[in-house]
């Protein structure tokens, strides 16, 4: 978590809660609102840079020590594949909503870009960075994607264009 979250906050973004292993990330909600909307995408790209960049150290000094000490039985893809990072991206307009359950209350952020990036999260292998047509077209620069695919997500209707972002 300290990986993103470091992340995140160094390029002004918010982070808005933990499921499980993921982190979800808010830019340009919380702050300064002399920043322009293309700055909050840029800064949310250079957020998922710098953790992918970082990725390998963190695997490095907190997943390999952890792995030995405790030898899980993991396949040689598996191994491979621990500590890589995946990440999903898409920017536009969310609601900032409050759930009241009894004594408790919790705040997030819902939307369409919100779910289609957790589509995109879900879609992405290890490793990758991917990111939804409204990030591409208002802060990707065409040779900032390597590859782009459609792709279908559960309960949204329709088809997406998805970008795989290069490294």
């Amino acid at each position: 978590y300290k990986l993103v979250g470091d992340s995140v906050q160094r390029n002004h973004g918010y982070v808005d809660k933990y499921i499980g292993d993921a982190v979800m990330a808010v830019f340009g909600a919380i702050g300064s609102t002399d920043v322009m909307a293309r700055e909050w995408q840029e800064n949310c790209v250079a957020a998922a840079r710098s953790v992918q960049a970082l990725a390998p150290v963190f695997k490095l000094n907190s997943v390999d020590p952890v792995l030995k000490k405790h030898f899980q039985q993991l396949t040689s893809e598996q191994l491979r594949n621990v500590g890589k990072i995946r990440i999903g991206l898409e920017s536009g307009v969310v609601e900032i909503a409050r759930f009241d359950r009894g004594n408790e209350s919790e705040v997030t952020f819902i939307g369409t870009p919100v779910n289609i990036a957790s589509r995109i999260l879900a879609q992405a292998m290890p490793g990758e960075v991917w990111a939804g047509a409204n990030l591409h077209a208002n802060a990707l620069k065409t040779a900032d994607v390597s590859e782009s695919r459609e792709v279908e997500y559960k309960n949204l209707p329709g088809r997406f264009q998805a970008y795989l972002l290069g490294t």
